[in-house]
């Protein structure tokens, strides 16, 4: 694009939809980027972007609340149910690509969906699926495919689901998150519990946080590390060889929500929040792109990485 770092943020800062950004020299100054928006003047059906992935495939898909988005490097194609058998709802919120290259997409208000073979079919209450209202999926190393919605956590039998917990304020409505270690991470208010080869090891966030009881999901690096939200503007929590870690503002931190974060290929860690997007690399954090505080009715959702050198970042 040939502007400034400056004069593209300020640009892009005031859209809504995705932002590519090309890190021209990685290690160089912040004057070495490019920027290049999506959004629906360049074939977004809607520009409020809640999920980014990219399948083994090379393809990217784009959940939004106006369709699923597969993209090419070329061209955008949309999927909805006015154009695409076995879709039920519009309304998408989040990806999981299977073991075996299936794609499952959770909707606001449809149920959870199945892509594969180049078509879709959806599992609704009608198949035992507690709620339509889908927050996360995945598959654990025992073979089962957890969804867990808006009421209850279930497990996909056969062509139905079985609940396997309503209880909201206990572990078993947790689907956990299985790291790079192999060890599956569950966490409840301050309480994280690690389950790695049939041993459980529990851990507690100290209770100085007063986002404690409102922490997001955990993130376990490729160095083992967990990396820890909360809603404490300014707070984030890492925890290493038993023993956890609080780094703030007076670290590098802006003063903000984190609220993703995202491991690359060269191991460095990135972390969204309405403050913008903050990279940790070689024990510093740096705040790479800035929101200013007039622009904090707008934040970084979802990061995913193309190539060694290419980030897509939802705005919202």
């Amino acid at each position: 694009m040939g502007h400034s770092f400056e004069q593209d943020w300020k640009l892009t800062s005031l859209l809504h939809g995705l932002i590519l950004l090309y890190l021209l020299l990685p290690t160089s100054a912040f004057s070495q980027y490019q920027f290049d928006v999506w959004n629906t003047e360049n074939g977004l059906p809607q520009n409020s972007v809640l999920s980014i992935l990219q399948t083994r495939d090379g393809y990217l898909w784009f959940t939004t609340l106006d369709g699923l988005v597969r993209y090419n490097g070329a061209q955008f194609t949309v999927f909805n149910k006015a154009n695409t058998k076995g879709i039920k709802s519009n309304r998408f919120r989040c990806l999981y690509e299977d073991t075996d290259g299936t794609l499952w997409i959770g909707t606001e208000d449809g149920g959870v969906m199945r892509y594969r073979g180049g078509q879709f079919k959806t599992y609704g209450t009608e198949d035992g699926l507690p709620n339509n209202l889908v927050l996360l999926i995945r598959r654990t190393q025992d073979g089962d495919l957890l969804v867990l919605t808006a009421t209850a956590l279930a497990r996909l039998r056969g062509e139905r689901f079985e609940i396997i917990s309503t209880d909201m304020g206990s572990f078993d409505i947790s689907p956990g998150i299985t790291g790079p270690s192999g060890a599956t991470w569950y966490r409840l208010g301050g309480e994280l519990r690690r389950v790695k080869d049939g041993k459980t090891t529990t851990y507690r966030v100290p209770d100085n946080s007063p986002g404690l009881y409102r922490l997001t999901n955990p993130y376990e690096d490729r160095e083992g590390r967990l990396w820890i939200g909360t809603f404490e503007f300014g707070a984030l929590w890492m925890l290493k060889d038993g023993a956890m870690t609080r780094y703030g503002m007076q670290d590098g931190l802006p003063s903000a929500m984190i609220i993703n974060f995202y491991e690359d290929h060269e191991g460095t860690m990135w972390f969204c929040s309405s403050g913008g997007l903050t990279r940790f690399k070689d024990g510093q954090f740096m705040l790479f792109i800035h929101l200013p505080h007039t622009q904090w009715h707008t934040y970084l959702r979802i990061i995913a990485f193309r190539a060694a050198n290419n980030i897509t970042i939802s705005v919202q």
